[in-house]
């Protein structure tokens, strides 16, 4: 091809963009928006893995934790190293601190633990016993940096590091906990100083140990320590000594566990919620992008057709001297791979500037700093891919479109549409050509129908996640009825402390939870007078469970249906026999009598053996009251430190929740507002695509006397009754499908919150839409006013 053929072709590109500037302008901010958003959210879900991965394997972390209740001892060590599975030490020490004036926790741990060591973002690792390394969200929250100082225990550290720690993305105290950041910090100190904390507070104490297999597996490790035996005299806390010395004295074979807790890495949700979160989002994304494409792909292959039939002469005569179908088709993917490549480069663009904003899940998790940038392989897939998809669709359009034959081309027909096989004689005017038009015109019904869905599916999305989580903290401030839950390892049996309800809690794993992170349910054994939870448990037999909605959300569960628990030895089949309206935690009620048969009875025995012979009404035949282990209450109670296991308070409980839900708005408002956009050019586009291929009638009815104002209801008044019924199909199957999407996301915390949407959110939605018509509406009216009569002339013999 010479140099002047091709200027001339250039030409003419030119000139078919200059004419229909704003379809192209339209599709390039289409792409540019829908893109723009996508990359952003792959980019920042990208970084969080890429950041997760290099956390775990820079710290070492652990393949699963080991909670002991005293140090394991050298030969216990040795023989799980012999069994294949190497095992280290990573206790902590939980002491009062204070940071910037507020009062907090603070979980000590050494710096130099051999695995699930910490990544640092700032500074080195402490190495004098006034210096720690503090975890970066609650130095974050708390605006600390390196070189400034925090109150821990009553000394005051300088601050050497930030960073975080891989076997804690999810900063919480407990596992199946939420963790509030400003209240709950992570400090790494030198051996040193963790030795003299530990000496202060020997009862505070956590014997946490980490393992990785070197041959093992987690069963034969689990069985290995589970055979461990609790021995007295080695422990810190009295009360073990209480508990076996009584049962012995007793008489009572006692062999109390000295493994309180084993976890594999994998089913702990404090490291598997962010990579959760993370993959579900790219999962999401990637989906949307496909929808995106699709939808760009489809119109721009429509404006495609559309250039055909308008050059249809052009086409036929140089059919007519021997041009190629292959240089006709090259010339008309022209533009719109040009536009399609302007639009994903400025997506690209957009997404790299949108990522460190979409941060839901880097600013709710602790891992190492990465950077928010595109990858090589986001940044080719956003331009291959839309260029790709965009070439195969126009291809497959423009060959069909290209195929008429050369006499067809050189005398184009006015398109009558297909003949309907039904009568709509007896409609009345307006209706029957409304009808008409859609029967005759489906394909542009239906784009115009699946970009609103689309749009439609977004917007759930976001405005959904909102009001799921501002009516979860709305019924959870109302479902709370106590103010401090405790959770007991040692209770007094010979009475309940004043003012506190005693119940049965048991955590037990689901079986068969899809292997989400997070799959755990506590029975809780409740008196039927308790008077925190609205269930009735009395009638229920052993096998029989009322679930909380939380539970019954979280594992798609209702009455009638089986639930499997097991404990890591035992597994139990429960019956569901009601759902109880608690949508805070996920429970398992029944009766304490039950719960306590879950118990590990070497528990039970060293509980009953050291209680005292105090009764109350409801105690048992030897006056002791019935075994418990968690407390709800009013207001603190006074317990002996030494008896709990852990201690949670209502404002503890809702704060790790309102900071998830803080984090929300900027993405909710990101889908929201672009969303909006997309409905907009897509309906703009559409619309006044069809109006183009519908000159030769409008200029009819025209000529006919129809005013452009009777025109303008005919054909562009259609598509308000287009779009409602759109939104009405669409809202329902929106909600069903980011229903399951947001279950997956939340599937990793302790709660359960069902996704919903709200009247209000499904008004907003209605009015986004029927606004974005109105829009349109007013910008295409000059379409229809623009039409000559004389267009109908030109089709004329």
């Amino acid at each position: 091809m010479n140099r002047d053929a091709v200027a001339l072709g250039l030409r003419r590109q030119w000139r078919g963009f200059r004419s229909t500037w704003a379809r192209w302008t339209a599709i390039a901010v289409l792409l540019t928006v829908g893109l723009g958003v996508v990359v952003g959210l792959l980019t920042s879900a990208s970084a969080t893995l890429g950041a997760l991965e290099r956390g775990a394997r820079e710290g070492q972390l652990a393949d699963g934790m080991v909670v002991t209740e005293i140090p394991l001892t050298e030969q216990q060590v040795a023989d799980v190293e012999a069994l294949g599975a190497r095992i280290v030490p990573t206790p902590f020490v939980d002491v009062p601190g204070r940071t910037a004036g507020t009062d907090t926790t603070v979980r000590v741990l050494r710096a130099d633990q051999a695995l699930s060591r910490p990544t640092l973002d700032a500074g080195v690792l402490p190495s004098a016993d006034d210096e720690g390394m503090v975890e970066k969200l609650h130095a974050r929250v708390h605006g600390l940096g390196v070189g400034d100082t925090l109150a821990v225990d009553g000394r005051t550290l300088r601050i050497t590091g930030i960073g975080s720690l891989p076997d804690y993305a999810s900063v919480t105290p407990h596992v199946g906990q939420s963790g509030d950041p400003e209240l709950f910090a992570l400090v790494m100190v030198a051996p040193d100083a963790f030795e003299e904390v530990a000496a202060a507070h020997p009862r505070a104490v956590s014997w946490v140990y980490g393992y990785a297999l070197e041959g093992a597996t987690h069963e034969q490790v689990r069985r290995l320590l589970g055979e461990a035996t609790l021995d007295p005299a080695r422990a810190s806390n009295p009360y073990v000594a209480v508990a076996t010395d009584a049962a012995r004295a007793a008489g009572l074979p006692v062999s109390y566990p000295a493994v309180s807790l084993f976890l594999p890495a994998d089913d702990n949700p404090r490291i598997n919620g962010a990579i959760s979160d993370a993959r579900t989002t790219m999962a999401v994304t990637l989906v949307t992008t496909v929808l995106v494409l699709l939808l760009v792909a489809y119109v721009l292959a429509e404006f495609s057709r559309d250039r055909i039939v308008r050059d249809s002469v052009v086409i036929g005569t140089q059919s007519a001297h021997g041009t190629s179908e292959r240089a006709l088709l090259a010339h008309y993917l022209v533009l719109p791979l040009a536009v399609t490549l302007a639009g994903s480069l400025l997506g690209l663009l957009l997404g790299r500037a949108l990522a460190p904003f979409l941060g839901l899940v880097t600013d709710y998790y602790s891992f190492p700093a990465a950077p928010v940038e595109p990858t090589p392989l986001v940044a080719l897939l956003s331009i291959v891919t839309p260029v790709t998809l965009v070439t195969a669709v126009n291809a497959l359009v423009i060959r069909a479109a290209l195929g008429r034959p050369t006499q067809e081309l050189l005398r184009p027909q006015p398109a009558g549409g297909p003949g309907l096989p039904v009568r709509l004689d007896r409609l009345p005017f307006v209706s029957m050509f409304r009808l008409r038009q859609a029967l005759r015109t489906p394909g542009s019904y239906l784009l115009i129908a699946a970009g609103t869905f689309l749009c439609i599916l977004l917007l759930v999305f976001g405005l959904g996640m909102r009001s799921s989580m501002d009516t979860y903290l709305t019924r959870a401030e109302d479902e709370l009825l106590f103010h401090d839950f405790y959770t007991l390892r040692f209770p007094d049996l010979a009475a309940v402390p004043p003012g506190g309800h005693e119940a049965v809690a048991v955590p037990l794993r689901v079986v068969g939870a899809d292997g989400l992170p997070g799959e755990s349910l506590t029975v809780l054994g409740v008196p039927a007078d308790n008077p925190y939870f609205a269930v009735d448990v009395d009638a229920l037999g052993a096998q029989e469970l009322v679930i909380s909605r939380a539970a019954a959300h979280k594992y798609r569960l209702g009455a009638g249906d089986t639930l499997t628990l097991h404990d890591g030895e035992l597994s139990w089949a429960f019956d569901v026999v009601g759902v109880s309206d608690y949508t805070t935690s996920a429970f398992g009620f029944t009766t304490p009598e039950h719960a306590r048969a879950l118990v590990d009875p070497a528990v039970l025995l060293a509980a009953r053996s050291m209680a005292g012979a105090g009764a109350r009404p409801g105690a048992d035949d030897d006056g002791v009251v019935p075994y418990y282990n968690a407390v709800f209450s009013d207001q603190p109670l006074d317990i002996d430190p030494d008896r709990l296991v852990s201690h949670s308070t209502r404002e503890e409980m809702l704060g790790g929740v309102e900071k998830f839900n803080a984090l929300l708005s900027r993405i909710v408002a990101l889908v929201s507002w672009s969303s909006m956009l997309i409905m907009v050019v897509v309906l703009y586009v559409l619309v006044r695509l069809v109006v183009a291929r519908q000159w030769y009638s409008i200029s009819l009815l025209k000529a006919l006397g129809y005013s452009d104002r009777e025109v303008g209801r005919l054909y562009l008044d259609n598509y308000l009754w287009l779009v409602a019924a759109s939104v009405a199909i669409a809202v329902p199957t929106s909600v069903a499908i980011m229903g399951e999407v947001w279950r997956l996301m939340t599937a990793h915390l302790p709660i359960g919150i069902p996704f919903l949407v709200t009247p209000g959110d499904v008004a907003l939605m209605a009015g986004l839409a029927l606004g974005a018509y109105a829009v349109v509406r007013v910008a295409t009216a000059r379409d229809t006013r623009t039409v000559p009569v004389t267009e109908v002339l030109k089709f004329r013999e």
